[in-house]
């Protein structure tokens, strides 16, 4: 990748023009604090968690090829290891880059080219994991090794938000979120597929908040219940809940919004 070789001889950002020095002083800072702290990797917080397929994940995945690293699609999911760690955020607003800003022990803006915003940097301390407004109690175990943590309540927007554990994963392949919205007499309202994380970027500890739009909340008659699950992609498999004995007996949590 040409970026890749504008470090040149001594690697410094000062030398070269925006928004390429921009993107070198972020990485650069990266670095930095994560040989200062003790974080032991970067979360490279972009618009995508592949870096074949997404270039903010491929140009920081060159620069940081020489550290340990994960990617994260920040409009989808925001990613909080069990360490310490430093992350790196793509300049489009999402609104999950609040749970980092809250979270930071260490922040650090790098401005772009006028219009274009500005990077940023945050330093996480370990256990730094923001917990759900409605929490499960006890957890809800799933068959994949992934435990739903709890969710916040549907915002007036759809903003839908599930917090989930990876415990040890046990099936590779991609995985999906599906949610159904459902009203009082059992009429579906709603539903949405999104992909998770992508398995590549999981490790034990993580917690994870996925964020969904769900649509027609304001239809329907109250309480509504949103059924939310996970099924194994290409095979569509359905990823089942666990009882205390580990046998499956659902195949989706459930959360009651009674809205008005």
């Amino acid at each position: 990748m040409a970026i890749a070789g504008l470090c040149g001889a001594g690697g410094h950002a000062r030398w070269y023009g925006s928004p390429v020095s921009a993107y070198l002083y972020a990485a650069e800072t990266a670095e930095k604090w994560l040989a200062e702290t003790s974080a032991t990797e970067v979360i490279i917080a972009g618009t995508g968690d592949d870096p074949a397929r997404d270039e903010f994940a491929a140009v920081f995945g060159v620069l940081l090829r020489d550290v340990p690293h994960r990617f994260v699609n920040i409009q989808q999911a925001a990613l909080f290891p069990e360490g310490a760690a430093v992350v790196l955020l793509h300049p489009a607003p999402a609104p999950l880059m609040d749970l980092y800003a809250t979270a930071a022990t260490a922040e650090r803006t790098i401005p772009l080219r006028p219009g274009e915003g500005f990077l940023m940097v945050v330093t996480l301390p370990a256990h730094s994991a923001p917990t759900p407004s409605s929490p499960f109690v006890p957890l809800r175990w799933l068959s994949n090794g992934v435990n739903f943590v709890g969710v916040d309540a549907p915002r007036p927007n759809g903003d839908f938000r599930l917090y989930w554990e990876v415990g040890e994963p046990r099936v590779d392949g991609r995985y999906y979120f599906l949610n159904h919205v459902q009203d009082a007499l059992g009429n579906e309202l709603a539903q949405t597929d999104v992909p998770a994380l992508a398995m590549s970027q999981w490790r034990p500890g993580d917690v994870v908040v996925s964020r969904f739009v769900l649509q027609d909340l304001e239809k329907g008659v109250r309480p509504l219940t949103i059924r939310t699950g996970m099924y194994h992609f290409p095979s569509l498999e359905q990823i089942y809940l666990l009882d205390e004995n580990a046998a499956p007996y659902e195949d989706a949590a459930e959360t009651i919004v009674p809205l008005d």
